[in-house]
């Protein structure tokens, strides 16, 4: 008898302290942060800037775009001014790589554009991790004239990202 009393002793105890744990185990654990993702949409934006340092451009402009975390189709709307020649080619980067085409630009120094494109699961990781940018490049600069890094808009624009082939890009000039 004295060993089943002893028992309730200690599951009593046991309970208890599992009791007053309990609150605590269950609000220290951090809830993923989506304050930034409405409906599962994730907004970002970059400002253009020159591409490399050696490149003489004044050109400026912003692409904002809004990733669909469950379509994986990254919408984006793309404002440039004052580059030195007319485009010939616009793309998005992906950890140095040329990840998606960008269609339908005008051959201008100035100019708008917007599309939608679906992106992988690495490709939407980079976009996540900002390693993504737009690039446009131009007669004068037919390896980049401007990028502009794609960062979340809650958070900070990065000024500069480091390719995997090691060439360092910058953006805001």
């Amino acid at each position: 008898m004295k060993a089943i009393h002893n028992l309730f002793k200690v599951r009593n105890k046991s309970f208890a302290i599992l009791i007053l744990a309990a609150p605590t185990v269950f609000c220290s654990c951090k809830k993923a942060d989506n304050s930034d993702s409405v409906n599962g949409q994730i907004n970002y934006s970059g400002s253009f800037g020159k591409s490399k340092d050696l490149v003489d451009t004044s050109a400026t402009g912003i692409t904002t775009a809004t990733f669909d975390r469950v379509m994986l189709e990254l919408s984006y709307s793309t404002a440039w001014t004052g580059l030195g020649t007319t485009v010939v080619n616009m793309h998005f980067h992906d950890s140095g790589s040329v990840m998606t085409g960008i269609t339908s630009f005008p051959n201008a120094a100035s100019g708008t554009v917007s599309g939608t494109v679906t992106l992988t699961a690495k490709q939407a990781n980079d976009l996540a991790s900002v390693k993504t940018y737009a690039q446009i490049q131009t007669v004068g600069y037919p390896g980049g004239e401007a990028i502009a890094i794609l960062a979340k808009k809650s958070g900070s624009l990065v000024s500069t990202y480091t390719s995997a082939g090691g060439d360092v890009y910058n953006s805001g000039y």
